[in-house]
């Protein structure tokens, strides 16, 4: 949002009719600034056509997905599960790369100074960034298949998404071979992770840990992950898995 948009167009007669305005904007301003300037900016350019447009209807309803929190550090619970024994990775070639610390952070920066993104296909850099992670070991748009595609199902127990879903690996019998042992992991799992504290403060991680029946409901509940991650709000969970510590304190989110 470098300026305003165009000054909508106004429907003038009173018909019954909805109209639906979505910005995601404030949700990339607020990720990277929080509640620094730049979010105030664009916070009060949606509130002045929010007081041009409300009038001409008889209901105006304001709703968001999430809210924002703080962001104090970064939290990796794959990186956690591999230090913990549970998760286990194979090495591909690009790895290398990244141990010697071209990665897709520095390439991008090359490209800029050289002037020469712009000659590169967007379907070329998506690859860049599904075969390197970035200076902070995360992949790009399409992580989680970068990811997958790096653990080592024949010894991984169980295996995380960012933002809290955790999956237990029970298509590997020798792994889990019973309904005994999966739930006996299960609270293995929630005992550890609500017990992780931040080694500099003391605070939680995690709040909860939740079962798949106790997050989901309905026809599609079983399709769930098998455990859910509730971090507390100044902890953002990434996932991750190339990091070799779980904790970082420096991240380009302020807010999430």
């Amino acid at each position: 949002m470098t300026r305003p948009s165009p000054r909508p167009r106004i429907c003038t007669a009173r018909t019954p009719w909805i109209s639906c305005i979505t910005t995601f904007d404030l949700n990339r301003l607020q990720h990277f600034f929080f509640d620094e300037a730049p979010t105030l900016w664009a916070w009060q350019i949606v509130d002045k056509w929010l007081g041009e447009l409300a009038p001409q209807f008889d209901y105006t309803l304001v709703m968001s997905d999430h809210g924002t929190a703080k962001v104090a550090k970064v939290f990796f619970l794959n990186a956690w599960l591999k230090q913990q024994g549970y998760l286990f990775t194979r090495t591909r070639p690009a790895d290398l790369l990244f141990r010697l610390g071209i990665n897709r952070t520095t390439i991008s920066r090359l490209l800029d100074v050289l002037h020469l993104k712009r000659l590169f296909p967007f379907e070329l850099m998506r690859r860049i960034a599904y075969l390197l992670p970035s200076s902070t070991g995360v992949y790009g748009e399409f992580g989680n298949q970068a990811v997958v595609q790096r653990v080592d199902w024949t010894r991984t127990r169980a295996f995380a998404l960012a933002q809290g879903p955790i999956y237990i690996n029970r298509i590997n019998r020798d792994l889990v071979p019973t309904e005994a042992a999966y739930q006996a992991l299960c609270a293995e799992l929630i005992q550890a992770i609500e017990a992780i504290r931040d080694p500099e403060t003391g605070a939680r991680v995690f709040v909860k840990v939740y079962r798949r029946d106790e997050a989901f409901q309905g026809p599609y509940a079983a399709d769930g992950p098998d455990l859910l991650a509730l971090n507390a709000d100044e902890y953002h969970n990434r996932a991750g898995l190339a990091q070799p510590d779980p904790f970082q304190a420096h991240w380009q989110w302020k807010g999430q």
